[in-house]
Protein backbone atom coordinates (compact mmCIF):
# COMPACT_ATOMS: atom_id res chain seq x y z
CA UNK A 1 0.00 0.00 0.00
CA UNK A 2 2.92 2.10 0.13
CA UNK A 3 1.72 4.23 3.75
CA UNK A 4 3.39 6.57 5.65
CA UNK A 5 3.67 4.44 9.09
CA UNK A 6 4.52 7.78 10.77
CA UNK A 7 0.60 8.03 10.53
CA UNK A 8 0.62 6.19 13.79
CA UNK A 9 4.22 5.54 14.49
CA UNK A 10 4.66 9.28 15.45
CA UNK A 11 1.96 9.61 18.16
CA UNK A 12 3.91 6.29 19.69
CA UNK A 13 6.96 7.24 20.25
CA UNK A 14 6.22 11.07 21.33
CA UNK A 15 3.86 9.57 23.80
CA UNK A 16 5.99 6.68 24.28
CA UNK A 17 2.96 4.68 23.99
CA UNK A 18 1.13 6.05 26.79
CA UNK A 19 -1.75 7.29 24.47
CA UNK A 20 -2.32 3.93 22.79
CA UNK A 21 -1.25 0.92 25.20
CA UNK A 22 -3.14 0.28 28.35
CA UNK A 23 -1.58 1.49 31.38
CA UNK A 24 -0.37 -1.75 32.74
CA UNK A 25 1.48 -2.32 29.55
CA UNK A 26 2.54 1.30 28.72
CA UNK A 27 4.42 1.13 32.50
CA UNK A 28 5.71 -1.96 31.57
CA UNK A 29 7.21 -1.01 28.36
CA UNK A 30 8.68 2.30 30.31
CA UNK A 31 10.33 -0.15 32.60
CA UNK A 32 12.38 -1.79 29.88
CA UNK A 33 12.67 1.96 28.14
CA UNK A 34 14.62 2.96 31.06
CA UNK A 35 16.56 0.01 31.64
CA UNK A 36 17.55 -0.44 28.01
CA UNK A 37 17.31 2.63 26.16
CA UNK A 38 15.42 4.27 23.30
CA UNK A 39 16.00 0.85 20.81
CA UNK A 40 12.83 -0.26 22.99
CA UNK A 41 10.11 1.89 21.46
CA UNK A 42 11.56 0.28 18.13
CA UNK A 43 11.09 -3.15 19.50
CA UNK A 44 7.69 -2.39 20.95
CA UNK A 45 6.48 -0.75 17.21
CA UNK A 46 8.08 -3.87 15.27
CA UNK A 47 6.10 -6.35 17.70
CA UNK A 48 2.98 -4.85 17.17
CA UNK A 49 3.35 -5.38 13.54
CA UNK A 50 4.69 -8.66 13.88
CA UNK A 51 1.78 -9.40 16.21
CA UNK A 52 -0.93 -8.35 13.75
CA UNK A 53 1.17 -9.59 10.67
CA UNK A 54 -1.47 -11.81 8.74
CA UNK A 55 -4.16 -9.08 9.28
CA UNK A 56 -2.17 -6.16 8.02
CA UNK A 57 -1.39 -8.10 5.15
CA UNK A 58 -4.77 -8.83 4.13
CA UNK A 59 -6.27 -5.54 4.43
CA UNK A 60 -6.82 -3.31 1.42
CA UNK A 61 -6.69 0.37 2.45
CA UNK A 62 -4.62 2.08 4.74
CA UNK A 63 -7.80 2.98 7.35
CA UNK A 64 -7.79 -1.06 7.45
CA UNK A 65 -4.41 -1.08 8.90
CA UNK A 66 -5.10 2.00 11.42
CA UNK A 67 -8.33 0.13 12.66
CA UNK A 68 -6.42 -3.00 12.96
CA UNK A 69 -3.57 -1.02 14.64
CA UNK A 70 -5.82 0.25 16.84
CA UNK A 71 -7.68 -2.38 18.20
CA UNK A 72 -4.59 -4.24 18.71
CA UNK A 73 -2.73 -1.44 20.85
CA UNK A 74 -6.04 -0.83 22.91
CA UNK A 75 -6.42 -4.31 24.06
CA UNK A 76 -2.73 -5.61 24.80
CA UNK A 77 -3.14 -6.08 28.51
CA UNK A 78 -0.49 -8.56 28.82
CA UNK A 79 2.64 -6.63 28.71
CA UNK A 80 4.65 -9.87 28.37
CA UNK A 81 3.31 -11.14 25.37
CA UNK A 82 3.99 -8.05 23.86
CA UNK A 83 7.62 -8.03 25.26
CA UNK A 84 8.01 -11.76 24.54
CA UNK A 85 7.52 -10.82 20.77
CA UNK A 86 9.51 -7.89 20.99
CA UNK A 87 12.48 -9.03 21.88
CA UNK A 88 12.61 -12.81 21.12
CA UNK A 89 10.40 -12.41 17.50
CA UNK A 90 12.12 -9.43 16.22
CA UNK A 91 15.45 -9.31 15.54
CA UNK A 92 18.70 -7.66 17.29
CA UNK A 93 18.25 -3.59 16.94
CA UNK A 94 21.07 -1.45 17.89
CA UNK A 95 20.89 2.37 18.11
CA UNK A 96 23.32 2.05 14.98
CA UNK A 97 20.86 0.14 12.77
CA UNK A 98 18.36 2.32 13.64
CA UNK A 99 20.55 5.32 12.75
CA UNK A 100 21.47 3.69 9.35
CA UNK A 101 17.67 2.90 8.73
CA UNK A 102 16.93 6.45 9.42
CA UNK A 103 19.60 8.14 7.16
CA UNK A 104 18.63 6.07 4.23
CA UNK A 105 14.99 7.17 4.55
CA UNK A 106 15.73 10.87 4.88
CA UNK A 107 16.03 11.04 1.55
CA UNK A 108 12.44 10.18 0.89
CA UNK A 109 10.84 12.41 3.84
CA UNK A 110 12.49 15.35 2.50
CA UNK A 111 10.84 14.66 -1.11
CA UNK A 112 7.51 14.18 0.40
CA UNK A 113 8.07 17.39 2.41
CA UNK A 114 9.24 19.40 -0.70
Amino acid sequence: MEFDVSIFATEWFLCLFSKSLPSETTMRVWDVLFNEGAKVLFHVALAIFKMKEDEILMAHQVGDVLSILQRTTHHLYDPEDLLTVAFDKIGSLTINTITKQRKKQEPAVMAELA
